[in-house]
């Protein structure tokens, strides 16, 4: 897989001492908890990705409006 295209599923992933985190919260704790598979999101990344979708609507808008 591209590594840009990977680095973007992984914003909020991190390793610490040998187990995965997603901003600061275990995945192995996450899954004994609530079982696997489990689908867990990074309310960093989410947001991150959304200022980044509006800020192009916002120039892809002026660019439309300017024609």
């Amino acid at each position: 897989m591209n590594k840009k295209i990977l680095s973007q599923y992984s914003q909020g992933l991190q390793y610490l001492n040998g187990k995965l985190y997603c901003e600061e919260v275990s995945i192995q704790e996450l899954a004994q908890e609530f079982g696997t598979p489990l689908l867990v999101y990074s309310k960093k990344a989410i947001i991150n990705q959304a200022r980044s979708l509006q800020s192009n609507f916002y120039q892809l808008h002026y660019v439309v409006k300017a024609n």
